[in-house]
C-alpha cells in the first residue's frame, strides 16, 4: 500500500518522463510539506531537474500544471496543481 507521498512521487515521476523522455525513478522525486499551509499538502521542488531537462524549474512546474498533463496525474476533483514560484 502506497502512502500519499509515495503515490504522488510515482505520478510526478511518470509525468516528468512523459514530458521530457528521461526516466525518473519515484525515489528520485523529492516530496515535502510546503512552508505555508495555503500552498497545499505536498510540494515537489524541481530545482534538481533543471540541469537534467535543460529547462528552468519554473518551466518544469508550469508544464506539470498544464491541463494536458493532468491525465497522468489522474486529475481528481480534490486535486489542484499549481506552479508556485518562491
Amino acid at each position: 500500500m502506497f502512502t500519499f507521498k509515495e503515490l504522488w512521487k510515482n505520478r510526478i515521476a511518470e509525468a516528468l518522463e512523459t514530458l521530457y523522455g528521461i526516466s525518473i525513478k519515484p525515489e528520485q522525486v523529492l516530496a515535502e510539506t510546503p512552508p505555508q499551509p495555503e500552498l497545499g499538502d505536498i510540494g515537489f521542488p524541481l530545482f534538481a531537474y533543471a540541469k537534467l531537462f535543460k529547462k528552468s524549474p519554473v518551466h518544469i512546474a508550469q508544464a506539470l500544471s498544464l491541463p494536458s498533463i493532468h491525465y497522468l496525474l489522474r486529475h481528481h476533483p480534490m486535486l489542484y496543481v499549481v506552479a508556485y514560484l518562491p
